[in-house]
């Protein structure tokens, strides 16, 4: 078993050299030091929970990769961590339910992040770009690879339970998702499928700007359809845009790129319809529970709109009366007493970034996203960029993690001018307003 199995893998990774396919990661020594503390940040934030303690232990791990990064910290660097710590304390003092150890942990993923990021302060951000491709390259190849050697040898994969979730699993290397006999979803070594969709989109987006060969894009779009997620689908859409109106030099060529996807998008839909009518339609389905965690978390707003909740969970929720109400009145009485309350955790990440830490630093976080120095100054990009991310947001809860802070904060830590952030955004706003 394990013979035939090496074998294969040998003959798929003989295959896509044998095609030169210019996503193929080639590193070396001194690339691996710098991609190392970013593959465990995005496994940290989105990877298979393997153990209890998991993210400690990665983060103390992310944390001694980049010590050499403490040298390289400037005073307004010092201020600003100690800025965020402050924040931090009147979110605590706020919310006296709001774990001691959860806000330590939260400081721990900024401080991580941040101090990767500095590295780059010299290296450039084209640099960081660049070795973010490369990870995203080598989780493209993980998951490629694993869903080939599933369809080809399924009965070699075995049941494997984790913290979070039921996997299909070969050797513990290879990962899919598969529920009461449906159709394997591809999740390679994220916990889930819709954060491989989120990963596998961005290295689209970075394959189309820059305009890597058509096989190369083909093979992640039909890898991204791999993993049926409804959120990748809609986001696949606007990298289909993308790579339109990014690629037109001329009407005619417009027009033939218009056509090509007019067919693509309708291939596309003949395809994933029937997925997407299930996850929206009817009764007692994700929908329906997005639906949920969206007016709960109105809920949560409205009540702390400042300084927010902290970092909660279900039990938490659960203490709110109008939590059991909103459920009640979207779910029947079988589905809550099957499922229980609060089934599936709250989701939406998008909107729970306001309700963890308050109107005012979501707004300014969210701003920083969209300024994040992992895209180009092109404006369509930029947006494109900024909505695969919202989008995969709406239903990954991953607002809070290491992963996420790295965009708003390339923006700290690579802005130019010894003047205070603030200063300038304050600055900016007067000019507009005269």
């Amino acid at each position: 078993m394990l013979r035939t199995s090496l074998n294969l893998l040998v003959l798929i990774l003989n295959i896509m050299a044998q095609y030169q396919l210019d996503f193929i990661y080639k590193p070396t020594l001194e690339s691996l030091k710098r991609v190392l503390p970013l593959f465990l940040i995005i496994v940290q934030s989105c990877g298979i929970r393997f153990f209890e303690g998991q993210g400690a232990i990665l983060m103390i791990a992310v944390i001694c990769t980049c010590l050499g990064s403490v040298r390289l910290l400037r005073f307004k660097d010092i201020n600003f961590l100690i800025l965020v710590s402050i924040i931090l304390m009147l979110i605590k003092f706020a919310n006296p339910e709001f774990d001691f150890s959860k806000l330590i942990f939260q400081y721990g993923l900024v401080l991580q992040s941040f101090l990767f990021l500095v590295k780059y302060r010299t290296l450039g951000h084209s640099l960081l770009i660049k070795d973010f491709y490369s990870v995203l390259s080598v989780i493209f190849l993980h998951s490629a690879v694993g869903y080939i050697l599933f369809l080809l040898i399924p009965s070699q994969f075995s049941s494997l339970s984790t913290l979070t979730y039921s996997y299909s699993s070969l050797f513990n290397l290879f990962f899919v998702s598969v529920k009461g006999g449906s159709l394997a979803r591809n999740t390679g070594i994220l916990w889930e499928p819709g954060l491989l969709q989120l990963m596998l989109n961005l290295f689209l987006f970075y394959s189309i700007i820059h305009k890597k060969s058509l096989l190369n894009i083909c093979l992640v779009i039909l890898l991204i359809i791999t993993t049926f997620s409804t959120s990748g689908f809609v986001i696949l859409l606007f990298n289909i845009g993308l790579f339109i109106f990014g690629r037109t030099d001329n009407k005619a060529r417009l027009l033939i790129n218009i056509l090509y996807g007019i067919l693509l998008t309708a291939a596309l839909y003949t395809t994933m319809s029937s997925n997407i009518i299930d996850k929206v339609g009817g009764e007692n389905t994700s929908g329906l529970i997005r639906f949920r965690d969206f007016s709960i978390g109105l809920e949560l707003i409205k009540e702390k709109p400042i300084l927010g909740h902290g970092i909660y969970d279900s039990e938490y929720l659960l203490s709110k009366s109008y939590v059991q109400h909103i459920e009640a009145m979207i779910f029947t009485e079988g589905f809550l007493e099957i499922s229980g309350d609060m089934a599936g955790g709250f989701t939406n990440g998008l909107i729970a970034i306001f309700t963890w830490f308050g109107l005012p630093v979501g707004c300014i976080l969210y701003y920083l996203l969209y300024k994040n120095k992992f895209v180009g100054n092109n404006g369509f990009q930029r947006s494109v960029f900024f909505a695969i991310l919202c989008f995969s947001f709406f239903s990954e809860p991953i607002t809070y993690t290491s992963f996420f802070l790295l965009f708003p904060l390339s923006v700290i830590v690579f802005r130019t001018s010894e003047k205070k952030f603030f200063g300038e955004l304050w600055l900016k706003n007067e000019i507009k307003s005269t």
